[in-house]
């Protein structure tokens, strides 16, 4: 039967049993798309995945499907594969920097020597592992690595190498960038300005006495500028502060005598004793006979009552803050280090090893810093008195620090 829609003929669609699907008042009923049923298919994927399986384990063995361990943050799985099957094995990684000194926001840099090299070892506070960097200096039959000394921002770094009678070459550059070739020749002590980044001042010895030189290291050139001999004094100095208000120096030969002097080496003031730090307002001196005292830079007058000097072993300043260390023998075992300044309420007193060597304060002051063994610097929040440990690797000994 055919029907008419207006002027056009139109072929009706039959409509099957169960087909009609609800529609709305006055249109006509919609077909229902039917779906053909397939009733192999699952079976063809289960066939499927059985033929994988039975591979998989013909190739690689029995496979074990287990619950994960809780894995510890400081290590990873390893899994090998034998004939017997899988065996896991469990290796530690070393903790990042900021998780062993916990806040820590700056780079750690260790200058080390490795079989006879100087070497640059550089943490950011996510590395586990430090980024290692030969340097060009290295020791000889005649003379060793003796020390490593960043200046005031860490951007340069002087490495000295000393012969027996301790008159040694100077090598300045770069933290990464330390050639072969010395800088400095023949210098007896050095020492960097306490605020101009570069600048640096070394002792020769002179006709008439021992001049002191001073100059400026370049990154362009990787030489120093500026080298010009500033005064010549009449014993051997060793440097112990040179800021913009001068120098401070001792004399070693006893009797010993601190000194301070204007930047052309007029004398302003001396002292019996030994100053083994400064800053711009303070200069602790030791006496072994009347103690250790503060004392005012600008007079050389004592700041307080002297203490006694038996047991003292050690005295630092801080460089950025109003700090003052002092180490003192507490125990057969152990030493005390105590932090005053000027806004500290109260000294501070920590419990320290005695295999501990001290090194002084990092440049923000939060940490007091000590070797152990020359492989590892123990970092002593004075403030709470929590004492960490930083290791070089195996085979390096620590002969220069920085923090920033």
């Amino acid at each position: 039967m055919e029907a008419w829609d207006g002027r056009d003929r139109v072929r009706p669609i039959p409509i099957e049993d169960g087909d009609d699907v609800p529609v709305e008042h006055g249109e006509p009923p919609r077909r229902r798309r039917r779906s053909r049923s397939r009733p192999w298919l699952p079976l063809l994927i289960a066939i499927i995945a059985v033929v994988i399986v039975v591979g998989s384990v013909s190739i690689f063995g029995a496979l074990r499907f287990e619950d994960p361990e809780p894995a510890d943050v400081a290590s990873f799985s390893a899994t090998t594969l034998d004939e017997e099957g899988s065996t896991t094995t469990a290796t530690t990684l070393p903790p990042r920097l900021e998780e062993l000194l916990p806040g820590i926001t700056d780079r750690l840099t260790l200058i080390t020597e490795h079989e006879g090299a100087a070497v640059t070892l550089l943490w950011d506070p996510s590395f586990r592992i430090p980024k290692s960097i030969p340097l060009g200096v290295s020791s000889t039959s005649r003379s060793r690595l003796k020390m490593a000394l960043f200046d005031r921002g860490g951007r340069f770094l002087a490495v000295e190498k000393c012969d027996a009678q301790q008159i040694c070459d100077i090598h300045v550059g770069l933290p990464a960038d330390v050639g072969p070739k010395p800088d400095i020749e023949n210098a007896l002590g050095f020492t960097w300005h306490a605020s101009e980044v570069g600048r640096i001042a070394w002792v020769h010895a002179a006709r008439d006495g021992y001049t002191v030189y001073t100059g400026t290291a370049n990154p362009l050139s990787k030489s120093l500028t500026e080298t010009q001999p500033q005064f010549t004094l009449p014993e051997l100095p060793r440097l112990v502060q040179w800021d913009n208000l001068g120098f401070v120096v001792t004399y070693p030969i006893k009797p010993e005598r601190t000194v301070a002097l204007t930047p052309d080496g007029t004398e302003v003031w001396a002292r019996s004793g030994r100053g083994t730090t400064a800053t711009e307002s303070i200069v602790p001196v030791v006496d072994g006979s009347e103690g250790w005292s503060m004392v005012d830079r600008d007079t050389g007058e004592p700041m307080g009552a002297s203490a006694p000097a038996e047991e003292l072993l050690y005295v630092a300043t801080s460089d950025s803050a109003e700090l003052v260390a002092r180490l003192s023998v507490r125990s057969d075992e152990y030493y005390s280090l105590t932090v005053t300044g000027s806004d500290l309420s109260a000294p501070r007193i920590v419990t320290v090893e005695q295999q501990y060597e001290p090194l002084g304060f990092t440049d923000d002051g939060t940490y007091f810093l000590f070797l152990s063994g020359s492989e590892a610097v123990v970092f002593v929040d004075w403030n709470r008195g929590a004492a960490r440990q930083v290791a070089a690797p195996d085979g390096h000994s620590v002969i220069g620090i920085d923090v920033g």
